[in-house]
């Protein structure tokens, strides 16, 4: 099969390593589990009993989460972000410790990069450049001869003009040193074109439609953190309750002052019936 002798071997491989930031890439999904975790129990916990400190670890928790899932966004979404560039860089280290030529090799990197470059029609991890400083011998046996083939690029990089005119036109293809018949893109960019970079927007609003939600919860938080304590409710009540006691009883003793009856004096005057000696009767007031 021309795949087996392109890529190295009939057999898939078991395992296929591809830098550092495939392992770390689990642990970050896994951190992000367990802080979603956290806020539940952090939100849960402070809702039921009003507690200042859950509360408060939560709106921290949320403000570092949102922060965090900002620089992610914007460097996951983003080919030329620093965290590409990382991760370029480890599997331009690893392409250029582990990755091998040749119809009998067994090397599971050998087999992914060669099958990615065949299907994505693409070429190392940045380009064709990614192979100008390697040692790239082709070693293949015909009718019972080990023959061996320098090669300026990797036969998987022949364009598929080439690879569709048989092992030979290939082989011919890589050995000739001209980048017009090679796929000169990297497969970096053509995986991450086809997988986020196709599908970039609708990402982003998803994510920030997350942020979003967790920037109410902080804000829900907040009102909980500053919102009156039960206790301090009820004394307010307490208070309020006694000053309008207060103001009905004064209320009432001053109506009851100004409904009080009382006397009008009114003078009264006649004559006098009493008989006098002389003179006129006297007048009586009363």
């Amino acid at each position: 099969m021309l795949r087996a002798r392109l890529c190295g071997s009939d057999d898939l491989p078991t395992s296929v390593y591809l830098g550092s930031w495939t392992t770390t890439l689990p642990y970050g999904v896994l951190i992000v589990g367990v802080a979603m975790l956290a806020f539940s129990v952090f939100g849960s916990f402070a809702a039921r009993f009003m507690s200042s400190l859950p509360l408060t670890i939560l709106i921290a928790m949320l403000v570092m989460t949102i922060n965090g899932q900002y620089w992610l966004t914007i460097n996951i979404m983003y080919v030329t972000s620093t965290l590409h560039a990382s991760t370029k860089h480890d599997l331009m280290k690893t392409l250029h410790e582990d990755y091998e030529v040749g119809a009998k090799t067994k090397n599971s990197f050998s087999f992914f990069m060669n099958s990615i470059m065949l299907m994505g029609e693409c070429c190392g991890v940045e380009g064709l450049s990614d192979f100008a400083k390697m040692n790239l011998t082709f070693v293949y046996t015909e009718e019972k001869t080990t023959k061996s083939v320098p090669l300026a690029f990797p036969p998987a990089c022949c364009k598929a003009t080439f690879i569709n005119q048989g092992f030979r036109e290939t082989l011919s293809c890589a050995a000739s040193k001209d980048i017009e018949n090679a796929n000169t893109e990297g497969c970096y960019n053509v995986l991450f074109d086809k997988t986020i970079g196709s599908r970039r927007i609708l990402i982003i609003i998803f994510v920030f439609v997350i942020i979003g939600m967790e920037i109410i919860q902080a804000l829900l938080a907040i009102l909980l953190l500053i919102r009156p304590k039960p206790e301090e409710i009820e004394a307010r009540k307490q208070a309020m309750m006694a000053r309008n006691y207060k103001d009905s009883s004064m209320g009432n003793e001053a109506d009851s002052v100004l409904k009080r009856d009382y006397l009008v004096f009114v003078p009264h005057a006649a004559m006098s019936t009493n008989p006098r000696q002389w003179g006129p009767p006297d007048t009586e007031i009363w």
